[in-house]
């Protein structure tokens, strides 16, 4: 009888198993493509050649030369600067190289948790 038990306890453990996964698994992936998607539209309007220029980074993160990941790199930290000058334009010179810190200052007012803000820093 105890045996039955385990099996049984098991059996639905199992099907418990493929049910959640089939209501709830791809939640998360659903949540990250409308969110892509939704950045996808705004990068687009901002910047016209951004699938050329993601698509280049790609590309180059992909090879197996060293001196392309360095591109690719530079391709990514460019791209942070030209947004960062958008939403956050630099006040002074010696703050146009300080583009991480405008992007947070942008970003941090618009987090309302407290940890979400701790986590965005």
């Amino acid at each position: 009888m105890n045996l039955l038990s385990y099996y049984r306890a098991e059996t639905y453990n199992f099907v418990l198993n493929i049910y959640t996964k089939s209501q709830f698994g791809n939640i998360a992936e659903s949540i990250f493509e409308k969110k892509r998607m939704k950045a996808d539209t705004n990068l687009r309007k901002i910047f016209p050649d951004i699938n050329q220029r993601l698509n280049s980074i790609e590309q180059n993160i992909k090879s197996d030369n060293p001196e392309d990941w360095k591109n690719s790199v530079i391709s990514c930290r460019t791209l942070l600067m030209e947004i960062a000058d958008i939403l956050n334009p630099p006040k002074t010179s010696e703050e146009k190289s300080k583009f991480i810190n405008r992007l947070k200052d942008y970003v941090s007012p618009k987090i309302p948790s407290e940890t979400k803000g701790k986590l965005v820093k």
